[in-house]
């Protein structure tokens, strides 16, 4: 009976282990997409959604830290094991609480980079149409010059 708690407990352990894994995988992804949205954002509301989706996404990375001391501290005693069988479900629950978080501070940072990438295309094309318009104007000056030296040269 021992060695099928024991197994059991090591199957779950290294359910629980790979899925934290992931969590904390996903973690980075999305603190590098937070990090590049940041860098180009200037609209100062964009940068205070961006402020709340660091707190939320320091929350998880605080959790999934947590979670990490309590998975460890099942490999280096036995009580660590008992106790770890007594709330592996709450271990479980909150890694899936967690990466449920996780996609919607993902998903919320994609729209947010995704606002700030239409508004920089949008003054691009802002910028393009303006020197479009300045270089006809100033062709169109260039030629009239042209036409008022040869009137008067002529």
């Amino acid at each position: 009976m021992l060695v099928l708690v024991g197994l059991g407990t090591v199957i779950v352990y290294a359910e629980s282990t790979q899925r934290l894994c992931r969590l904390k995988e996903a973690i980075d992804v999305s603190d590098k997409l937070r990090t590049e949205a940041k860098k180009s954002c200037e609209r100062r509301s964009d940068k205070v959604k961006l402020s709340g989706l660091e707190r939320q996404l320091f929350q998880v990375k605080t959790a999934a830290s947590k979670i990490q001391v309590q998975l460890s501290e099942t490999r280096t005693t036995w009580r660590g094991f008992v106790r770890y069988l007594q709330c592996m479900w709450d271990i479980r629950r909150e890694i899936f609480q967690r990466a449920g978080e996780l996609r919607e501070i993902q998903s919320s940072t994609r729209r947010t980079f995704e606002t700030i990438e239409t508004e920089h295309q949008r003054q691009l094309r802002r910028r393009r149409r303006g020197e479009q318009v300045l270089g006809g104007v100033l062709y169109n000056a260039s030629v009239l010059s042209r036409r008022n030296e040869t009137y008067l040269r002529g």
